[in-house]
This record gives structure tokens, C-alpha cells and sequence, in this order.
């Protein structure tokens, strides 16, 4: 029981740079607003380009100059969408933001926000 009481007085707030934490707080904040402002923006004109280029698929195959798969299309998409390398990718990219809890919890708070404000 004393190493858990010795862990816990090793980060009692008087130990804390509450000004350097509060820089890094805010700076991540910042940059998560930009970043997530600018990935909705980035989203959107990727799934128009995607929703166009399907329906000009479809307007091709109508008029017979050209033959879609999509059954293969369709597995392709739900193989890249279950698999196992993108669960990989977000557990490492996580674990990665565990090391700069202040910077990435203040990064996360900001993406969401400017995500939605996108």
C-alpha cells in the first residue's frame, strides 16, 4: 500500500506547472479545432467527388458504354471497412495520444468542436 501512496503523492497538484499545463491544454485545443474544422471540410468535397463518380458510373452503364461489378465493388468496400489494419491503425494512433494526455485531451476537445463547427 505505501508504493500506491507514494505514486499518488508524486502528482499532487502543487507539483503541477498549471501554466505550462494550461499552454499545452490550449495549444492542442487549437490545433484540434483547425485540424477537425478542416478534416469535415476535407470529408464533404471527398464524398461529393465519390457520390459524382457514381453516378457517372451509373449514367455509363445505362447507356452501355460501360459494365460495373458491383457486387465486386461492394466487397471490396466492406473488406476496407472491416478490416483488421484499420483496428490496428486506431489503436496504435491512440495509444500514441495516451503519451501527451494534456496536449491530445485538449487536441481531441478542439477536433470535436471544429469538426462540428465544420
Amino acid at each position: 500500500m505505501a508504493s500506491s501512496s507514494s505514486w499518488f503523492s508524486a502528482f499532487s497538484p502543487s507539483q503541477i506547472d498549471w501554466s505550462t499545463l494550461g499552454k499545452e491544454v490550449g495549444l492542442g485545443a487549437i490545433f484540434g479545432f483547425a485540424t477537425g474544422f478542416a478534416a469535415k471540410k476535407a470529408m464533404k468535397a471527398v464524398l461529393i467527388v465519390i457520390g459524382m463518380l457514381l453516378l457517372l458510373a451509373v449514367f455509363l452503364e445505362q447507356k452501355g458504354i460501360i459494365t460495373v461489378q458491383w457486387d465486386v465493388l461492394e466487397a471490396t468496400y466492406a473488406q476496407s471497412i472491416n478490416s483488421k489494419a484499420l483496428t490496428e491503425t486506431i489503436s496504435q494512433f491512440a495509444q500514441r495520444l495516451g503519451d501527451l494526455i494534456p496536449v491530445s485531451g485538449g487536441f481531441v476537445a478542439g477536433f470535436l468542436l471544429g469538426f462540428r463547427a465544420g
